[in-house]
C-alpha cells in the first residue's frame, strides 16, 4: 500500500535509447520509496510499455511533457537528458528555458544526465565533425553546419548551466579532466543486479552495433565489407563453441539472416531484455567505446571488446578524449583486429590486461552514494540553498 507521504519522481527520457537505460539504472531501486512516472517518446514507448515496473507514459511534444508535469506536480524531475531534448526537437531553446525556469520557480529537485561530460559550453567548430553524418562537398556549408551545432550546444549549456548533472563513472578521485567541476554527481547502486530470465543453455557472445555506428561503418569501409567481417566473427564464435547473438539495426539483421539464419538476432529490445542480454553474455563486442551498456559490464568486471572507437570519436573527437578519462581512467582500450580470427586465449589476455590497469579506479566507484542518497543530497542542497 502506498505511503501517504510518499514523494514522487517524474522522469523525462529523450529520444536516445541509452538514456532510457541510464534512467532505469538510476530509478529502479527507488520504487518502494517513491511514486515514479517515466515519460518516453513514442518509438521507445512502443517497445517498453507494460514492461517497466512503474508508470510509463508517452509524449510526442513539449506540450505533452508540460501537461504531465502540471498533472503530476512531482517532487523530483529527472531529465535523461536535458542536453538532448532540443537537438531531438522536443523543445525549442525558448521553451526549454521557460520549462527549466518554471521548475526552479516551483522549487523542484532537478538533475540531468550529461552525455557531453561538461563540454557543451566549450565546444568549438573544431570539436564538431559532422561530415560523415551530413556529407557535403561544400566546405563552407559544412563549416556553417558545425558552427550552428556548436552555437546550439552553447545556448543549451547556458540554459542548463546551474542544473546538477549526472555522469556515469564518478568525479570522486577518478580523473575526468580539469573542466567538469562542481555540480556533477555520480552514483553506484550496490544491489544493481537486475531480475533476468534463465541464462541460455549455451554460453553466448553478444555483438552490438547501433544504427549510427553501422551508418559510419558503411561510410568508412563499405557495406559489403562490413557485413562480411561481421559474418566472419559470428562464424568464428560458433567454431569456438560459443553461441553468437547479434543486437543490431534491422537492415544488418536481414543481411546476416540471409547467410546465417541460425544466428539469434535482436533489434528493438525493451530495456529489461537489453539489460539482460548485456549482463548475461560471456563476452560483449562493440563497434563503439562510449555506451551506457558498457557501464553494466565494466562495473561487474565482465569481458568487453571493441572493434572500433565509434561515432563519438568520429563526430566529437575532443569529447572522445574526455570520455576515455571518464570511462577508462585515461587509457583507451585496445582494439580487436576485426580482420584476424577470434581466439579465446587472445580475448582472455586482452580482458585481463584491460581490468588490471583499471581495477583501483573501478573499486572507487563503490564509494559513490546510491541513487536514493544522491536524491536526498540534492534535496538538502535545495533546502539549504
Amino acid at each position: 500500500m502506498e505511503a501517504v507521504d510518499q514523494q514522487s519522481i517524474f522522469v523525462i527520457v529523450s529520444h536516445d535509447f541509452g538514456e532510457l537505460a541510464y534512467a532505469y539504472d538510476f530509478i529502479y531501486t527507488l520504487q518502494e520509496k517513491y511514486t515514479i512516472c517515466i515519460a518516453l517518446p513514442d518509438h521507445i514507448y512502443q517497445s517498453n510499455r507494460g514492461v517497466l515496473p512503474f508508470s510509463c507514459v508517452r509524449y510526442s511534444s513539449s506540450d505533452d511533457i508540460l501537461a504531465l508535469y502540471k498533472k503530476l506536480a512531482p517532487d523530483y524531475v529527472l531529465l535523461f537528458s536535458a542536453f538532448l531534448l532540443v537537438p531531438n526537437k522536443v523543445f525549442t531553446l525558448r521553451s526549454m528555458a521557460r520549462f527549466i525556469a518554471n521548475l526552479k520557480r516551483d522549487r523542484r529537485i532537478l538533475i540531468s544526465s550529461d552525455p557531453f561530460l561538461g563540454m557543451t559550453g566549450s565546444f568549438t567548430v573544431g570539436d564538431v565533425n559532422l561530415e560523415r553524418v551530413n556529407p557535403s562537398t561544400n566546405r563552407i556549408r559544412q563549416y556553417i553546419y558545425s558552427w550552428l551545432t556548436c552555437l546550439q550546444f552553447r545556448k543549451i549549456h547556458a540554459i542548463l548551466d546551474s542544473l546538477p548533472r549526472l555522469i556515469p563513472f564518478g568525479v570522486n578521485d577518478i580523473q575526468i579532466g580539469q573542466e567538469p567541476p562542481e555540480g556533477y554527481y555520480s552514483y553506484f547502486n550496490s544491489d544493481s543486479v537486475p531480475v533476468s530470465p534463465t541464462a541460455p543453455e549455451n554460453t553466448y557472445w553478444l555483438f552490438v552495433i547501433s544504427e549510427l555506428d553501422y551508418f559510419l561503418q558503411k561510410k568508412n569501409i563499405g557495406e559489403d565489407k562490413y557485413i562480411q567481417l561481421l559474418l566472419n566473427k559470428l562464424a568464428e564464435t560458433s567454431d569456438l563453441g560459443r553461441k553468437p547473438v547479434l543486437m543490431a539495426p534491422i537492415e544488418v539483421i536481414e543481411k546476416v539472416q540471409e547467410q546465417q539464419g541460425q544466428v539469434e538476432c535482436h533489434n528493438q529490445c525493451n530495456v529489461l531484455k537489453h539489460r539482460s542480454l548485456i549482463l548475461n553474455a560471456e563476452r560483449v563486442f562493440y563497434w563503439n567505446m562510449i555506451s551506457h551498456s558498457i557501464y553494466h559490464r565494466i562495473t561487474r568486471f565482465k569481458p568487453l571488446h571493441f572493434f572500433d572507437r565509434g561515432h563519438v570519436y568520429d563526430m566529437f573527437p575532443r569529447l572522445h578524449q574526455r570520455a576515455m578519462r571518464s570511462y577508462y581512467q585515461g587509457t583507451e582500450p585496445a582494439l580487436v583486429d576485426c580482420t584476424q580470427p577470434l581466439s579465446i586465449e587472445g580475448l582472455t589476455r586482452d580482458s585481463d590486461e584491460f581490468y588490471s590497469i583499471r581495477l583501483e579506479g573501478l573499486e572507487k566507484l563503490r564509494e559513490l552514494p546510491a541513487s536514493d542518497a544522491l536524491l536526498h543530497e540534492l534535496a538538502s542542497s535545495l533546502v539549504n540553498g
